[in-house]
């Protein structure tokens, strides 16, 4: 089995950290929705 540290050094873990980010906006993005109505 391949540990996280090696996804990173293969830079598989930059494209997860891009993941978790457009994740945290599409939640930032409705949470200021739900304020706005």
């Amino acid at each position: 089995p391949r540990t996280p540290e090696d996804s990173e050094d293969d830079g598989n873990g930059e494209e997860d950290q891009g993941l978790r980010i457009s994740e945290e906006e599409r939640i930032n993005e409705e949470e200021e929705a739900d304020e706005l109505y």
